[in-house]
């Protein structure tokens, strides 16, 4: 019987976030477009194609296969330099008009974690600025060419992207194309505090600890490491009760946690996530990232967050976790995992409350005329389904 081409591609690249030698199934033509479209959709091309080189994996796969692989690495490279020189000219500019801001993730992580500004895949540039000169950032932006991405805000100016219009084909495969527009984004705090009815209290306080990343002889200004991990984790865990979560930012965690773990304040990052569902949210992307990438937290730190967090994400997390995470896609959402997840992260009624309601309300906001009406009551009546279906279910089938 022939082996799932999905399944060979799949495994492919979840044996290369781990450390250690790496197996390479047989990959017919099928899963050799599987291996491309996941490993891009995941943001992981770039690095795959290190990673393979060193290992040597990259002689083993199929000559046209590894050249795409080779030529996503070099543009990427191209593009993440006009990144920083974009991402450079900004904060001159702020800086001039007597606006601090500070990077977030992005090429300084590629970086710190990765030893190479180039393996990573941006999509745009964080720079967190204070609420009080979020509306000075925004007219510097204007002068120097930027505009709001959306014609009529989605949630609030401050948070939506900015760019420099041009005309542009946008294409999943252009993902690495150095012409391909930057999208800007300034944020006042790491996280939405009330993220879709979570509880997700404001605690890190980004200004007061900073350090700085020499990037290609350019110095930024950036989060401490703890403060880092938080943001990250709880990024990836929004993303993923959302199941458009990529394994790129797992991979960050993971990287991190290789290298760093032994230098973290573990007590200023569990006093971070103490509070709302922080902890919870904290759990599941460093829980995933350990058991994906193979990679470790202190044995007290695993314990207390694992305490935190509802029975039912922990065993998600030990059991079927790992395979959704690698089947998350944002082109492709999975409904079904994003109502289990949603449903069992919320604790008590008024939390399951407000989670309800507030999915509800983008349901609501997310359609427009008649077509409104019967997106918000089809999509509910499929939500309120799945809830009543799943119940009983997901109680931890051992990892195959």
């Amino acid at each position: 019987m022939s082996r799932d081409p999905s399944s060979s591609a799949e495994a492919l690249i979840v044996r290369s976030l781990a450390p250690g030698p790496i197996d390479v199934p047989p990959l017919g033509a099928a899963a050799c477009e599987i291996l491309w479209a996941r490993a891009r959709d995941h943001c992981l091309s770039p690095y795959l194609h290190e990673r393979w080189r060193r290992a040597g994996v990259l002689d083993r796969l199929p000559g046209d296969l590894a050249a795409r692989f080779s030529r996503a690495r070099t543009l990427n490279a191209e593009r993440n330099r006009h990144i920083l020189l974009q991402q450079q000219e900004l904060i001159n500019l702020l800086d001039g008009s007597g606006i601090p801001s500070l990077v977030s993730k992005g090429i300084a992580l590629s970086q710190a974690c990765y030893h190479d500004p180039g393996m990573r895949v941006l999509y745009d540039i964080d720079l967190f600025v204070r609420e009080e000169h979020q509306p000075g950032a925004r007219i510097v932006l204007e002068a120097a060419g930027y505009s709001p991405f959306f014609a009529r805000p989605r949630f609030s100016a401050a948070h939506d992207p900015w760019w420099r219009p041009k005309e542009y084909s946008w294409d999943s495969e252009r993902v690495f194309d150095p012409e391909r527009p930057v999208f800007v984004e300034l944020h006042s705090e790491a996280w939405d505090t009330s993220w879709h009815g979570f509880d997700l209290p404001r605690v890190l306080d980004i200004w007061s600890a900073t350090r700085d990343e020499v990037v290609e002889g350019i110095s930024l200004r950036v989060l401490s490491w703890e403060n880092v991990l938080v943001q990250l984790a709880v990024h990836y865990a929004c993303n993923a009760l959302e199941s458009v979560a990529r394994l790129m930012h797992l991979l960050d965690i993971a990287l991190i946690l290789r290298e760093r773990a032994d230098h973290i304040d573990w007590d200023q990052v569990l006093r971070s996530a103490k509070g709302g569902r922080l902890a919870a949210f904290c759990f599941l992307a460093l829980g995933l990232a350990c058991q994906v990438c193979r990679c470790e937290l202190p044995s007290e730190v695993e314990r207390a967050l694992r305490e935190a967090t509802p029975a039912a994400i922990a065993r998600w997390i030990d059991t079927d976790g790992p395979e959704e995470a690698g089947n998350m896609s944002i082109y492709q959402p999975d409904r079904s995992v994003t109502y289990f997840l949603h449903w069992s992260m919320a604790g008590r009624f008024g939390e399951k409350a407000r989670v309800a309601l507030s999915s509800l309300r983008r349901a609501w906001q997310q359609g427009r005329g008649f077509g409104r009406w019967t997106g918000f009551l089809g999509r509910n009546a499929e939500r309120l389904r799945h809830i009543m279906r799943t119940r009983g279910r997901r109680q931890g089938r051992p990892r195959r």
